[in-house]
């Protein structure tokens, strides 16, 4: 065997190794994405369980006050409630821009646009005295595809109370 088959060898046995390799870390991308993205759903899913269960008992009476009409409420129970759709749609903000990055599923994402609606469909009063205090692309959003296509209000259901 002459030096130049010994070197073709070589090369070609170096060529299998990067290709082998290019092809482990093209399943280790794939992996780590997968994991990514399970863990996009389980975070968002605690939080928000998470704002739902926190309510006091007071907060939800003055929710359903504020469904009804959003000057009903005093100027604290307006802050009070403010804040809490403050922290509700912050974790809104938070999934609009992971979605954008490609970090949540679009059964996921659609689901969540549909919680928007529906949260929007009863607060929408009250997102007028905090949209400033959100990113633009988000306000924009929300603005054309949440407010403009309202879900049906389904937690006046007496069939489903907390829904």
């Amino acid at each position: 065997m002459t030096i130049g088959e010994v070197g073709a060898i070589g090369e070609l046995v170096g060529g299998l190794g990067v290709l082998a390799t290019l092809i482990y870390l093209a399943a280790q991308v794939n992996v780590s994405n997968r994991l990514a993205s399970a863990q996009v759903h389980q975070e968002t899913s605690r939080i928000s369980s998470e704002l739902g269960m926190n309510m006091s008992s007071q907060e939800i009476e003055m929710a359903g006050r504020a469904v009804g009409d959003w000057e009903t409420l005093d100027p604290t129970e307006r802050r009070l409630i403010g804040l809490r759709l403050a922290a509700v749609v912050n974790y809104y903000e938070t999934l609009f821009y992971a979605h954008e990055r490609g970090d949540v599923e679009e059964d996921l994402w659609d689901s969540r646009v549909e919680r928007m609606r529906r949260t929007f469909a009863l607060f929408a009063p009250g997102w007028a005295d905090y949209r400033d205090t959100f990113g633009a692309r988000f306000v924009e959003f929300i603005d054309s595809e949440v407010l403009h296509q309202t879900s049906t209000v389904y937690w006046e259901s007496t069939e489903n109370p907390g829904r």
